[in-house]
């Protein structure tokens, strides 16, 4: 799992405006994952660029730890 610190900059270096949204860094053990989050870009198929989740998602530990474990996401970016 990658840390907040990490997620951030890494969001940034793609063009997120980090001073409005914050990046959650997600694991693929529920426990570990934030007990919400609520999404602000979507998540998207890193093979197709298809959507998986929506904006405006409220996503749960349970899905979070699914992104991680399908798809390898490392992190979401959420509304503060």
């Amino acid at each position: 799992m990658i840390t907040y610190r990490q997620a951030r900059a890494h969001a940034q270096q793609c063009g997120v405006d980090v001073s409005a949204y914050k990046a959650v860094p997600i694991s693929a053990n529920p426990d570990k994952n934030p007990r919400h989050a609520f999404l602000s870009e979507p998540v998207l198929n890193p093979e197709n660029l298809t959507v998986i989740y929506p904006a405006c998602c409220l996503l749960t530990r349970n899905m979070m730890a699914w992104l991680a474990t399908a798809y390898g996401v490392d992190y979401v970016i959420c509304y503060n």
